[in-house]
């Protein structure tokens, strides 16, 4: 398996960025259901006047949703609406580890292992100022090119060393 370094960050895959949104059932809807009651059906009502940190603890109250998750809400929220959190330390945010992104992380070499603590180390490793930047650049790359099986290497955007 052939050594390979990023050249840089913002060269990372963005198009077809997964949509984490996915389809609730029990518990989950139940919990959801209430939280739109809380916030009157206004989505904006969970980060509006809202620091980070209260944005994370109100997803981690629903069932099912853990850190990796509750990150990726505040990243998302960053990024579709453009808002900022003034409280938010992104050093502290790491990627939500999954089959695709700790494949990917391995490939690389830069996790010695296929786990999710190896995954989380690895991608502070590649970018410590904000680790869970790197989440979506990682899982399309394992889902689309880095597969389990068959993986499309020669199509690969990091370059080798």
């Amino acid at each position: 398996m052939p050594s390979v370094a990023i050249d840089s960050i913002g060269d990372l895959p963005t198009k077809d960025m997964p949509d984490y949104r996915a389809t609730l059932q029990g518990e989950g809807f139940k919990q959801i259901s209430y939280l739109e009651i809380k916030i009157c059906g206004n989505a904006r009502g969970i980060w509006k006047k809202k620091r980070a940190s209260e944005v994370k603890n109100t997803s981690l109250s629903v069932y099912g949703v853990g850190n990796g998750i509750s990150n990726m809400a505040v990243r998302l929220i960053e990024s579709m609406y453009d808002f900022r959190f003034p409280d938010l330390d992104c050093s502290r945010m790491d990627i939500k580890p999954d089959v695709h992104t700790t494949r990917v992380l391995y490939k690389l070499r830069v996790s010695t292992t296929i786990r999710e603590d190896g995954a989380i180390f690895a991608a502070r490793l590649i970018n410590p100022s904000y680790p869970g930047e790197i989440d979506g650049p990682l899982w399309l790359l394992g889902r689309k090119l880095c597969q389990a099986t068959n993986p499309d290497c020669g199509r690969f955007p990091i370059n080798a060393v």
